[in-house]
This record gives structure tokens, sequence and C-alpha cells, in this order.
């Protein structure tokens, strides 16, 4: 079985924030993960921790040795 989606499938979830008033933070995909039709999803608390965040960006820059100029402009 092939693992992913079709490129047309892929932008759907672009198209849709791009023309949607959604509300801030909001993080828009397919409902099922891969499949289903695109809205808002909901995100745990767990996703939407700063710290979490901040500490998986640090761990990229490591890992791949790459700085991003946007985490060190946020603090």
């Amino acid at each position: 079985k092939i693992a992913g989606t079709s490129a047309e499938f892929g932008a759907v979830p672009s198209l849709y924030a791009a023309s949607q008033d959604l509300p801030d933070d909001s993080f828009v995909g397919p409902k099922f993960a891969m499949r289903g039709p695109v809205e808002p999803v909901w995100r745990s608390p767990l996703a939407r921790d700063a710290a979490t965040a901040r500490s998986l960006w640090i761990l990229s820059e490591q890992l791949t040795g790459t700085e991003f100029p946007l985490l060190r402009s946020i603090g």
C-alpha cells in the first residue's frame, strides 16, 4: 500500500484555510488523519503547549544543524 494522498487532496487544507474565516490558532486538516473531509481539527493540550513547541524547534535545529531565525525573534 502507498502511504500518502494525492497532490490535489494535499492542497485542500491550505486552500480551505486561505478561503475560510477561521478562529486564531486553528489547525486545518483531514478529519481522520489522512482521510475524510477537511475541516478545523481539535488539537490536544500537548499540541498547544508553547514550551513543548519551543523544545521541538530547538531539537530540530540541533539535529539538522539549521538555525531557524523566527524562533530567535520570538524569544
